[in-house]
């Protein structure tokens, strides 16, 4: 029997009982599961929470997951296994840094309604630049190659999947996303700390990268770039995303 360990860091007791619930599809694979209850905030940051819970698990495939995430057949998590056992990050949407593109096929919001088309064509798996913190797994031998989640820099509930990938793609690491038949009940949480945790991974970056994208858009890392983008924006409505920005990436 195949084993793997999912670490989740929750708040809310109803939507983790349903993730488990939901992964009762997984008939030919012996479970661990690491819930860190942090409805105390016994954790102050994903990065220290996600830590603590790969120290406390004993699995060779390792799985990150949001409490709001709904599993929904045994095949996507058989693509997940399969690519991380051969060094990979995987994850279950991303975005391309080549023309910035979001990958994915999870359904996503509250009422299920929306779904990323990406169209993966005849393979399974797509390459990108950053994993989305929804879903991450890989092996332990790659989680202890980076190092763990950034605590220091990203101490709070942003950005720390977007840096860890960033990290994996130094060391030639690469990050995939599969088609995933999955659900995520939230389409982001863009809280007031959201552009502190942008700025702090711009600044990291900035030797590296003129052009960093996540997930759920992109971002320069020059400040005069990237304060003008945003003068621009508010005057004239040009938008963060698309195929108007979609520029370089690399140095």
């Amino acid at each position: 029997m195949k084993k793997i360990s999912f670490i989740c860091c929750y708040t809310k007791e109803n939507l983790l009982y349903e993730l488990k619930k939901s992964t009762a599809c997984l008939s030919d694979y012996e479970i661990e599961w690491i819930a860190i209850d942090n409805r105390n905030d016994r954790f102050t940051s994903a990065a220290s929470a996600l830590n603590y819970g790969f120290r406390e698990s004993s699995f060779n495939i390792v799985v990150f997951l949001h409490q709001d995430i709904v599993l929904y057949d045994q095949l996507t998590i058989d693509r997940v296994v399969d690519a991380a056992e051969q060094g990979n990050i995987v994850g279950f949407a991303g975005r391309r840094a080549n023309g910035g593109e979001m990958v994915s096929t999870l359904i996503t919001g509250e009422d299920e309604k929306f779904t990323y088309a990406f169209d993966f064509g005849d393979s399974d798996r797509i390459k990108v630049s950053t994993c989305d913190e929804c879903f991450m797994a890989m092996s332990r031998e790659t989680f202890e190659l980076l190092g763990a989640f950034d605590e220091k820099n990203f101490d709070g509930w942003h950005f720390y999947g977007v840096d860890f990938s960033l990290r994996a793609a130094k060391k030639h690491i690469p990050v995939l996303v599969v088609r995933a038949n999955a659900w995520h009940r939230s389409r982001g949480n863009w809280d007031k700390n959201f552009n502190k945790y942008k700025n702090i991974l711009r600044k990291k970056y900035k030797k590296e990268y003129k052009i960093i994208h996540y997930p759920c858009g992109w971002t320069y890392t020059s400040t005069i770039k990237y304060y003008g983008n945003q003068l621009l924006r508010s005057i004239i409505g040009y938008p963060s995303s698309g195929k108007k920005n979609r520029l370089y990436h690399r140095l």
